[in-house]
């Protein structure tokens, strides 16, 4: 069954069945005092005990909170050991940011005060719901630690990763009762399955009751292991489309692209003036103007987790950005270092300008507040990644500017595919010329070459884009033949010697130095590498 809908979203106190009024109370607390689309449409469906398919939107994790808590407050106590309730996540981060929307709600009912966090004392409190966080990774509780918990707290409500809740249910299947257990929601259900977790939540099913609600929240409902995963885990679900009114009154079934969103592209000329154009766009967009403050955070997306690398430790070393605070985060990183990285980008002041250098880790769910501009270094690999990372910004009524660079040719055929954007390369504070990107890179060079480490950076991050690119999903525009690979190399990466990749074979044993200048090693040119 498939609902399609354009019903006006209405406040929280208007639903029906109506929802607890110190629910509503404590989502207004939060500053939603009306609902989204989604919300409007799921909340009712999954309190009637429907299994629901939505794809994901604006206010997606109030869409499963609300009825999870109303569920489980309705129920009965049961044993410490009793699970009512299990959401998974792909990410840490997204377990993490789901696990405070519990708490702050959960926190809001008198009976639950102080029955949420590490030191909190377990009260026999028939009225208490309690959730629980499971995350694996370095820096993560063990397992160990986690069991010791639920022994002795137990959990009505997990959030967990797929990974870690596996082991929770296997190692220690005795100690968990989940004969209890009323609701499952897989979060980014998409992204589960792109990240390889099929076998584990397929595995995971297996050890839940056949007699309960299922939700599954999803950017796209069009993958045959979605299919096959609907199929397995829900029951007769409903699947939830919703319209929105656009300016031309005409119904659309998409609500991603925020309506405070400016959307821009950016022309690169030339590839090696790209790095030149981030930095003067950066800080060109925090001067205050006549109309209201500058810009204070950003999020910069960039293609691989090597590049995040190499242009993290770029960006930090130049004077032209001594201004700002400067972060990266990608899913290489160690877990503590990316709940560290996410928590300060997160809770940065808006007195100094802040940027993050990312991968499409932080494109989706969650929620980092008052982004004012996303800049797309490079387009995403996977082209619905593209509406993921401009709905960072402009959230919850607030403006935004969405720029994506492009280079000059084949690639600006990518506008208009995506989104309706407008050209910012006429903008008169934006100029750019050859000598400003040439003196930038030759900085660029002079860093490297005085750090060896670096250097091996850039070698990486060259070979993961050209790898990027020449596997691109838009291969109709993305060609690697049209890129200027030498240029891209000693200019773009700042690289000395170019590496040995099968993409360069044209390149390899050519005599004599490959840039206008030549790199100098012992009074000998550096060429390309045998």
């Amino acid at each position: 069954m498939t609902l399609k809908t354009n019903t006006k979203a209405g406040s929280f106190s208007s639903l029906d069945p109506p929802i607890s009024q110190w629910i509503v109370d404590a989502v207004t607390a939060m500053g939603f005092s009306h609902m989204t689309p989604v919300q409007a449409n799921t909340i009712p469906l999954f309190m009637q005990n429907k299994d629901v398919v939505a794809v994901t939107g604006s206010g997606k994790t109030l869409s499963f909170v609300i009825p999870i808590l109303e569920k489980v407050l309705s129920m009965e106590r049961a044993e410490k050991k009793a699970i009512r309730a299990i959401v998974i996540s792909p990410t840490r981060e997204l377990a993490t940011q789901i696990f405070e929307v519990f708490s702050s709600i959960i926190r809001c009912h008198p009976s639950s005060v102080n029955q949420l966090g590490e030191d909190s004392e377990a009260k026999d409190d028939s009225d208490c719901v309690r959730a629980m966080l499971l995350i694996g990774g370095t820096g993560a509780s063990s397992i160990r630690k986690d069991m010791k918990e639920f022994r002795e707290n137990g959990a009505d409500i997990l959030i967990a990763t797929p990974g870690r809740l596996e082991e929770f249910f296997v190692a220690r299947h005795a100690l968990v009762n989940l004969k209890a257990l009323e609701m499952l929601v897989l979060d980014e259900a998409d992204r589960l399955l792109d990240l390889g977790f099929a076998p584990v939540l397929t595995n995971v099913i297996s050890h839940l009751p056949k007699q309960r609600r299922t939700g599954l929240f999803s950017a796209t409902l069009l993958n045959d292991g979605l299919t096959e995963l609907i199929k397995v885990g829900l029951r007769n679900p409903v699947k939830i489309v919703v319209k929105v009114q656009t300016n031309k009154q005409l119904l659309v079934e998409d609500d991603r692209v925020p309506s405070g969103l400016i959307n821009y592209f950016l022309e690169v000329p030339k590839i090696e003036w790209k790095m030149s154009q981030l930095i003067r766009l950066l800080n060109q967009m925090i001067i205050p103007k006549p109309q209201g403050d500058g810009a204070h955070k950003f999020i910069v997306y960039m293609s691989t987790c090597a590049c995040v690398d190499y242009y993290y430790k770029i960006l930090s070393k130049l004077s032209e950005l001594e201004n700002f605070a400067i972060y990266s985060l990608h899913a290489q990183q160690s877990p503590t270092r990316r709940s560290i990285t996410y928590n300060s980008f997160k809770t940065s002041p808006l007195s100094k300008p802040t940027v993050l250098l990312c991968t499409d880790l932080v494109a989706r769910g969650l929620d980092l507040p008052d982004i004012d501009v996303v800049i797309q270094y490079d387009p995403p690999k996977d082209v619905r990644n593209f509406f993921h990372r401009i709905g960072r910004t402009a959230r919850a009524g607030r403006g935004g500017k969405a720029i994506v660079f492009l280079q000059s040719g084949r690639e600006l055929d990518y506008i208009g595919r995506k989104t309706p954007t407008t050209p910012r390369t006429t903008h008169p504070t934006l100029p750019d010329t050859d000598e400003e990107a040439s003196v930038l890179n030759s900085v660029i060079k002079t860093i490297v070459k005085t750090d060896r480490d670096l250097h091996d950076k850039a070698v990486n991050a060259f070979v993961s884009y050209i790898r990027f690119y020449s596997n691109h999903e838009a291969s109709y525009i993305f060609q690697l033949k049209h890129l200027d690979l030498l240029q891209l190399g000693f200019e773009g990466f700042g690289l000395i010697r170019m590496p040995k990749m099968p993409e360069l074979k044209d390149y390899q044993g050519k005599d004599g130095p490959l840039t206008s200048e030549g790199f100098k090693k012992e009074g000998h040119d550096f060429k390309v590498s045998k």
